[in-house]
């Protein structure tokens, strides 16, 4: 049972009266927390951010992602591929690039200028390739340990590149925020140091 979804449908049945037909009143009757305990470890439980996302996606995008993915990263390690994916699912999510997994993934290729340049060989990628990419898409899914330690992370390169910043690199790629990403690598370390 998941305590803090028990809170979250405790409060939203006092504040919302999401539970209209509870008729919750204080003091809260146990039997009417026990309720709204039980209705909460029935719902599921995403196990990070990108579950959701990638949960709604079509199979065709999905393969997609891994059909860049093996493109882009297929020599590098588990975590390094994990990056990569989070990196494209990262776009999807953030305000500042096409909200679809193509439209990521196919960006600038009217103009020449494609910010994945794996995108026209794509169908390069073989099937045995795909199906270990999409092992890995499922741990980015199901994973409650992210690789990248914000959303904001939406650049990777073989090196540092002057568009982007706070990088970190992992084997053979550099992820990157954007230069307006309010996201403090070293903050972030700093506090991670002294939680871990």
């Amino acid at each position: 049972m998941n305590e803090k979804i028990a809170i979250l449908y405790l409060t939203s049945a006092l504040v919302l009266g999401a539970f209209p037909n509870m008729n919750l009143k204080f003091p809260i009757a146990i039997d009417d927390i026990n309720k709204c305990i039980e209705m909460a470890a029935a719902q599921p439980v995403a196990a990070n951010i990108y579950t959701e996302l990638i949960d709604n996606l079509t199979d065709y995008e999905k393969e997609l992602i891994c059909r860049i993915a093996v493109r882009e990263c297929i020599d590098q390690d588990v975590p390094g591929q994990r990056a990569v994916i989070e990196v494209i699912l990262n776009r999807v999510i953030s305000n500042e690039w096409p909200n679809t997994v193509e439209g990521v993934l196919s960006q600038g290729s009217k103009t020449g200028v494609l910010q994945f340049a794996t995108w026209p060989i794509k169908h390069w990628a073989k099937d045995n390739e795909i199906a270990a990419m999409m092992e890995t898409l499922e741990l980015v899914r199901t994973s409650t340990d992210l690789i990248l330690p914000s959303t904001d992370y939406v650049y990777f390169a073989t090196k540092e590149q002057t568009y982007a910043k706070n990088y970190f690199a992992i084997q053979d790629h550099h992820f990157g925020t954007g230069l307006n990403s309010s996201f403090d690598l070293e903050e972030w370390l700093k506090h991670n140091e002294l939680t871990n």
